[in-house]
Parts: structure tokens; C-alpha cells; sequence
């Protein structure tokens, strides 16, 4: 297969930190996808030139591998999910902007040492997280990405974690968990706006993230600027939400845009949705998938489903799930009917890798036995088998088992906290692994 992603050439990415990097699929490179000067520095979009971080080494050395058929480093992500048959984002970008661009005019465009024109080939395609503001602590997510997190993070004997700006300090004060260095907060840059409000006229695509994006203020001011330049009618805006905080006002402000596509960040049904995504309700993500499912033409939503330790035994049941509720418009595409899953790659002890090899080979002969019932239709149940057979080999992969005591350690101090137990709402699993609690 090709190993040419156009993002290289169309795409820029902003960490929530402010920090620039590849995309966020090269988060698992040796160097996280991190865009550094030639002094070593990260390029931060709150200070610093975003045209200038388009040709910095890494971007020259990356687009040079790619033409040559060569997997980056920082590619790793992608090179493992293509080696497991996952539908990496490598092939979901490239189908996506095949029409705007091909890959003989990648090449033409790109000089020998790797770097491209950027006033000919401006970006078209943002990656925006805007801080690290969020409702929910998932049990796969991490204060860089959750502010929600700071309180259990530091019961749990964690004053303190590393992000790419380096270690950062967790204080309680008057009941209230915050960093001592506000690091999560490069959105509220003038410097940074007023180069966004010169490029928007480009601007055919932005993802947004977060946190959670619909809790963002700063990211309702943006859509308001992309309305009031009349290029919103051009632009697709992409979320990545757990749509727990949908607002009237955020409806609103959608209707004036091309596209509004989400991936829903839903892992499992029910009291697993609860135990993974805490302190989420099954009840309101299933309302507001409903309500989603029932808006206006621009909005696609597709279910973005998390794969980790958690949920793979309960993919088949989400699958049944989903088939039996009809909806009109939830993962209405033709790539993939059922929902869109990638599987966790980092923290290892919660990737599905960490499980036993005997384990396992129990989900394995689960999966290749099990019995979906007469509400799928042939499409659907190829789907299903397929997706669980590419999970299947994606966990056999590798194996990351040794670091099982890691993952009890840490579910066994999230449980206390919350006061709640794997064996409760996760009981097969529970009883899948429950060997392995000692050793």
C-alpha cells in the first residue's frame, strides 16, 4: 500500500497544550509527533509561527518517507492498525480529500529536501484542542486531556504527571484541585486568533477536541467568526464529543455550516458506558444520540468507539445494540454501518494487548463462536465478524501482560475513589481475568 497521507501537505495540529505536532495518531512516535524548531523548542500555537512550523525538519523528513514508501517513526499508529487490517486514519484522510488533492500532485509539489510551498498549498485542515476542560474522568483518559481528572489523580498519590512541557504539579486548595502552572489555557492567546481570523478563508475542515469541545467558550467565538466571514457555508466541522452538554446555542450556531460531523465517544452500553466514562449516564448519551439522530441534514454522527481492556468482550453486545435501533443517520455511511472503533494504544496496561495469552484465546474462540441475531442484515453481520476478527488480531500482536499488575493497581484505586467494582458492572471480564488479580 501506499504510505502517502496527505496531511502532511493540507493538515496542521495543535495539542491542548498549545504544542504543534504531526497529528494526534503520532502521539504514539518516539518524540509524540512533536514539531520542533532547530533549537530543539516546540513550536506553541500561542506564540509562535504555525506557517513557519510547515517546513520545520520533521514535516521535510516525513513527506521525504512518505513519497519513498518508507513508515515514519512517528507513523507507528498507523503502520500497527494497517499491519491488523484496522482501517487506520491514514486511509480515512486520504479517502476524505482525494477529491481535493492527489497524490502525483503531492509529489509534483514537494521539493527534494521535503519541503512545500505553503502560500500554494495553504492548510485547509485544522486540528484544534482547545485545552483540557471536561465533565467526565474516563477510566481510559488522563489529566492532560481531563481537568476532571486533577482530584482523583491526586487521592491517588499522583501530585503530579508529565506532559510535553514537562512535569506538572497537581495542589488541592480550599477543596479544589488545580495545576500550579495554568499550561491548558494557549486558546485564550490574542496572537494566536488573529492569525486563525487570516486564515479562515482557507479553511474547508477543522476537528476539534478537547476535553470536551461543547464546554470550550472560545471555540463557540470561532464558529461565530468562520459565520460572520461567510465561509462557514464551505466548512465541515468535526467533533470528537462524549455529547453529554449539547446547548440550544450550539444547535443553532451548526445551521450555518456546510457539515457538522461528530464522533460520538460512546465505549459500551448501559452501566459499562457508565463505569468506563464515569460519571456519564447512560440515559442522557442515549437521548442525545436519539436527539442527534433526529437533527437538522448538515449533522453526521457516527458512534467513535474506544477499544481497551474495558469493552473488548462487549463489542458483540454494542453491536446488537446498535443494529436494533434503527437509526436514521448514526453511522448512515458506506464504510462502516455499525460505528467507527479504534483501539487504545497508550496507557499500555489498558490496552487489549495487556490482557493473557489463555485469556485471549478465550475471547478469540468467543468472538468466532458467537451467534448475532436476525436483526443484522448480511452487510451488518460481515461487518461485525470482520471488526472482531482485525481486534482479535490486533490483541495477539503483541503482548503487554507483564504489566497487568499495573492495570489492577490503578482500576483498584479508581474503584475505591468512586466506590465501585469491576466485578459489579464488568462481571465477565471480571471473571475472565480475576486469575491474574495476585500474580
Amino acid at each position: 500500500m501506499s504510505t502517502i497521507c496527505y496531511l502532511p501537505w493540507i493538515f496542521q495540529a495543535v495539542r491542548n497544550n498549545g504544542h504543534v505536532r504531526v497529528c494526534c495518531q503520532a502521539n504514539q512516535g518516539p518524540d509524540r509527533g512533536l514539531i520542533r524548531k532547530d533549537d530543539g523548542t516546540i513550536y506553541n500555537a500561542a506564540t509562535d509561527n504555525l506557517d513557519e512550523a510547515r517546513n520545520a525538519k520533521k514535516m521535510k523528513d516525513i513527506r521525504k518517507d512518505m513519497i519513498n514508501g518508507k513508515w515514519h517513526p512517528d507513523c507507528i499508529r498507523c503502520e500497527k492498525e494497517e499491519a491488523s487490517g484496522i482501517r487506520s486514519r491514514l486511509t480515512y484522510e486520504k479517502e476524505l480529500w482525494q477529491h481535493y488533492i492527489s497524490e502525483d500532485e503531492i509529489i509534483k509539489r514537494t521539493s527534494d529536501d521535503g519541503s512545500i510551498d505553503i502560500d500554494k498549498m495553504p492548510v485547509v485542515y485544522y486540528d484544534l484542542r482547545f485545552g483540557n476542560l471536561c465533565n467526565l474522568k474516563c477510566r481510559i483518559c488522563s489529566p492532560t486531556d481531563s481537568d476532571a481528572w486533577y482530584e482523583e489523580h491526586f487521592k491517588m498519590g499522583k501530585t503530579g504527571f508529565n506532559d510535553t512541557t514537562g512535569r506538572l504539579q497537581i495542589i488541592e486548595s480550599n477543596g479544589k484541585y488545580k495545576l500550579t502552572t495554568p499550561t491548558f489555557t494557549w486558546y485564550e492567546s490574542e496572537y494566536f486568533w488573529n492569525y486563525m481570523k487570516e486564515k479562515i478563508p482557507h479553511i474547508l475542515h477543522v476537528h476539534t477536541v478537547g476535553g470536551e469541545p461543547l464546554l470550550i467558550k472560545q471555540h463557540f467565538k470561532f464558529l461565530e467568526k468562520c459565520i460572520e466571514s461567510n465561509q462557514s457555508q464551505n466548512m465541515r466541522i468535526e467533533y470528537n464529543s462524549n455529547i453529554t452538554v449539547l446547548s440550544d446555542k450550539i444547535l443553532e450556531l451548526w445551521k450555518s455550516f456546510k457539515m457538522i460531523a461528530i464522533g460520538a465517544s460512546v465505549d459500551s452500553i448501559y452501566k459499562i458506558n457508565d463505569y468506563i466514562r464515569y460519571p456519564s449516564k447512560w440515559s442522557l448519551v442515549e437521548n442525545n444520540l436519539l436527539k442527534l439522530d433526529n437533527s437538522p441534514d448538515n449533522i453526521r454522527i457516527w458512534i467513535a468507539c474506544t477499544v481497551s481492556i474495558y469493552n473488548i468482550l462487549y463489542l458483540p453486545k454494542m453491536f446488537e445494540w446498535k443494529v436494533k435501533q434503527n437509526f436514521n443517520k448514526v453511522n448512515n455511511n458506506n464504510w462502516q454501518s455499525l460505528m467507527s472503533t479504534h483501539p487504545l494504544h497508550a496507557p499500555h496496561f489498558l490496552n487489549i494487548k495487556v490482557l493473557p495469552i489463555e485469556v485471549k484465546e478465550k475471547i478469540k474462540e468467543y468472538f468466532k463462536n458467537y451467534e448475532f441475531d436476525d436483526s443484522f442484515n448480511k452487510y451488518q453481520l460481515k461487518e461485525a465478524k470482520t471488526l472482531l476478527e482485525k481486534y482479535t488480531n490486533f490483541m495477539v500482536q503483541e503482548d503487554y501482560s507483564h504489566m497487568l499488575n499495573e492495570f489492577w493497581d490503578f482500576n483498584n484505586k479508581v474503584d475505591a475513589l468512586r466506590e465501585e467494582t469491576l466485578e459489579d458492572n464488568l462481571p465477565e471480564l471480571y471473571s475472565l481475568i480475576k486469575h491474574t488479580k495476585d500474580q
